[in-house]
């Protein structure tokens, strides 16, 4: 699942109905792009490949100087596997059959179904932690093909949890248990990192905010008294996302129903969104896509 890039290369999340693009040289953002389709892309789980075709191939046409054809792409939260094992045993990451024995126990499906890939995140005498992320092949594939028929050769594919861990927090600033927070239309991406490894991740239906809120405050409560090594509580939480509240009374009233401090993500860093997008909410929409741009 994880390939190295040639030096140009775009970045592209695929949601239910919008593209989101970003071009990325030297540091500095080329070009960026939001589409958003009247027709799902994705339906009961499915692609549908005709859709999105015929739609990334009418918009990437209508975006000037979007040269190469080399893509990273997301894949949805909802449609990956992301934990952390502890073993109480140690194991050698090089015995693939093992490792992929002790992930099976741990996803729905068959592991001759899935791609997976995996890090050690520590390893002793008799106790052994590992990362892994897995995604049904089928859903993998077809997502491929959609591509390959536009000629777009795909050298990355990356949940987008992974992404906004990049996007959103330095390395410094890693080492930190803290929990990210993706509002869109209709759904939150909930992910708690410790160290940069992700130690949990969760996508759940908006609803009120009250019901998101408590979902996320349980979310972050069961990673201190569950997942973290040294039982850390998270330290803060940082909100991004197509409907991120961005007024001092909203994060408020939010930090007081999570029952945490609550600060806006800088996806931009030091790179500032584009002046189309400044003090516009949209520019916390392409969090996901700068990650997967600023993968080396």
């Amino acid at each position: 699942m994880m390939f190295r890039f040639q030096p140009k290369f775009f970045s592209i999340q695929l949601t239910l109905n919008s593209m989101r693009l970003i071009v990325l040289r030297s540091g500095r953002i080329r070009h960026f792009a939001q589409f958003t389709s009247d027709t799902p892309f994705l339906k009961d789980g499915v692609w549908q490949k005709q859709t999105a075709q015929d739609f990334l191939k009418e918009k990437l046409a209508t975006i000037a100087g979007l040269h190469g054809n080399t893509v990273a792409l997301s894949l949805p939260e909802d449609k990956t596997f992301t934990k952390v094992l502890t073993l109480n045993k140690k194991i050698d990451l090089g015995n693939e059959k093992d490792i992929l024995t002790e992930i099976e126990q741990y996803i729905p499906v068959p592991i001759q179904d899935v791609y997976a890939d995996w890090q050690m995140v520590s390893s002793g005498i008799d106790r052994t932690a590992i990362a892994f992320t897995a995604s049904e092949k089928k859903f993998v594939d077809d997502l491929l093909s959609i591509f390959s028929q536009l000629d777009l050769q795909v050298l990355a594919l990356e949940p987008e949890s992974h992404s906004l861990v990049r996007a959103l927090l330095p390395e410094h600033a890693r080492s930190e248990a803290v929990c990210l927070l993706e509002i869109e239309e209709t759904h939150s991406t909930c992910v708690v990192q410790e160290g940069g490894v992700i130690y949990f991740s969760r996508r759940v239906p908006n609803g009120s905010w009250q019901n998101l809120c408590r979902s996320v405050r349980e979310s972050c409560q069961f990673f201190t008294s569950h997942l973290s090594p040294a039982q850390r509580p998270v330290d803060h939480i940082l909100l991004c996302g197509i409907r991120t509240p961005t007024d001092g009374d909203s994060l408020q009233q939010i930090a007081k129903l999570l029952k945490y401090p609550v600060f806006l993500a800088q996806p931009w860093g030091k790179r500032k969104p584009p002046a189309s997008l400044k003090n516009d909410v949209t520019a916390y929409a392409f969090s996901v896509a700068l990650g997967l741009s600023l993968r080396t």
